[in-house]
């Protein structure tokens, strides 16, 4: 049961745990908390947004019913993009727990499109937190959970973490790891990255100078 209203900024909903064997209103009451926080973003009370996400994910993360999975892995990544684009909140809260294992035990493409996307957003926001260890660790965790015929969407992202992984590994003057790292990712994607770079650089032949240069140099990396 989710409350209709809120004195405090961060949302408070009934304790006991909601699941579909002992509730038949567990995807009524995952919807509606959705709900809820996606008008809390759009009225820019985005951290308020993001404990209701987390609530959900606390409360039905452990469902095997298809629709609470879906919810549950949107709230998943719209966490981790509220994360990103607001330091100081991220700053004052965790990344979403065990994420590569959840990927791992996901079959869905859309599902583990989304989950690939929020673990990437969070290695740039451990990052920029200066968690560098941690950066790598769920960066190469998300590496070695795609597999080697991942789809197109799913590789943009493991190639976007891993070179962070990278740029990280440079950062610390570890430079023979950061070249071992990105001769690991071109034998396992290489070819198929670089197909995908050289699509993306032509379709966005006129776009602007940031996005064609970074594309750019993602493809030079992998030469």
């Amino acid at each position: 049961h989710l409350c209709n209203h809120c004195a405090s900024r961060t949302p408070v909903f009934q304790s006991n745990r909601v699941t579909e064997a002992d509730s038949p209103d567990a995807r009524m009451s995952a919807y509606e908390m959705c709900r809820d926080a996606a008008a809390l973003y759009r009225a820019g009370k985005v951290e308020e947004a993001a404990a209701i996400y987390d609530q959900v994910v606390s409360e039905f993360g452990d469902s095997t019913d298809g629709y609470l999975r879906e919810l549950v892995v949107s709230s998943i990544g719209y966490r981790a993009s509220i994360r990103i684009e607001n330091p100081e909140i991220a700053a004052r809260t965790e990344p979403t727990p065990d994420l590569v294992a959840r990927l791992n035990r996901t079959d869905d493409g859309a599902l583990r499109e989304t989950l690939a996307q929020a673990i990437t957003s969070e290695t740039v926001v451990l990052t920029t937190l200066g968690r560098h260890e941690q950066a790598l660790v769920l960066g190469k965790g998300l590496v070695d959970a795609v597999p080697d015929d991942a789809n197109p969407e799913v590789l943009t992202h493991v190639a976007m973490a891993w070179q962070n992984v990278v740029e990280l590994l440079r950062g610390q003057g570890r430079s023979a790891d950061a070249e071992e790292a990105l001769r690991n990712l071109a034998a396992r994607f290489g070819e198929r990255l670089l197909k995908h770079y050289e699509e993306a650089i032509a379709e966005n032949g006129g776009s602007d100078r940031q996005t064609r240069l970074g594309l750019l140099c993602r493809r030079a990396d992998l030469l």
